[in-house]
């Protein structure tokens, strides 16, 4: 049986296979517009007719929008209250911990979903990129598309195969690659468990979006799978028993 990829239906807020690329709602449910989404409709639809000062119109607006600071600490109060994540801070523009040893910091064993905890964290610097420790909530597939492809040709073969578990939300990264996440298994970190292909687990963490990298450009992490209800509902029966 091949895997399945599930996501949030955007409208109803459930469970949802994903089908199709971009697929952000149900069938059945109605896709809420926002101004980007709205933009890239209208940006295809001139395309299609041929207006170009229309589609440069369109991805001038975008790229404007795209270009405003992230909001960080927004997000990463987000992961915490809304989706029950612990998150910690990460050195602007990496994807180092941001509280050094020396200064008490020890990296992902202080994450915390703790609002009056983050607030204090991003506001010490508010350019911190977000970590989320992994083995928690979910476990991760960090699929590097880097070394000529290896990364990217692996993981499509893995996913031929059948044998990796169903995926439950996906980021893209700076550096062109990609996170894939799926539930806790309670193992630790493997890396290179294919060519490119590292899984982080117990141990381990990953960049959350929309923080930034300052060596790729300034580009940032992306949802292009939102996490599916079943992700969120692990971390919340986990607390429920604690």
């Amino acid at each position: 049986m091949q895997p399945k990829t599930f996501s949030t239906c955007a409208d109803c807020g459930e469970i949802m296979q994903i089908y199709q690329i971009n697929q952000a709602v149900h069938p059945c449910c109605t896709e809420p517009r926002d101004y980007i989404s709205e933009a890239i409709r209208l940006m295809q639809e001139a395309a299609w007719s041929g207006d170009t000062a229309a589609v440069d119109r369109h991805a001038a607006f975008i790229e404007e929008i795209d270009a405003q600071p992230p909001r960080l600490l927004e997000a990463a109060l987000k992961y915490a209250t809304d989706y029950g994540w612990p998150v910690f801070p990460i050195a602007p523009g990496s994807k180092v911990p941001g509280i050094s040893k020396r200064a008490g910091g020890n990296g992902f064993e202080d994450a915390t979903t703790d609002p009056a905890t983050i607030r204090a964290w991003w506001g010490r610097n508010s350019n911190f990129n977000i970590g989320i420790p992994t083995g928690i909530a979910f476990d991760v597939i960090d699929v590097d598309c880097a070394a000529k492809g290896a990364g990217i040709w692996a993981w499509s073969e893995f996913r031929e195969s059948g044998y990796h578990p169903d995926i439950h939300g996906e980021t893209t990264t700076p550096s062109g690659g990609f996170h894939v996440f799926v539930e806790p298994t309670g193992d630790g970190n493997l890396g290179k468990f294919l060519p490119g292909v590292d899984f982080r687990g117990r141990g381990g963490y990953i960049v959350a979006p929309p923080s930034v990298r300052y060596d790729c450009d300034g580009l940032r992490y992306r949802w292009a799978i939102k996490p599916s209800p079943v992700l969120l509902s692990q971390t919340q029966q986990r607390k429920a028993a604690a």
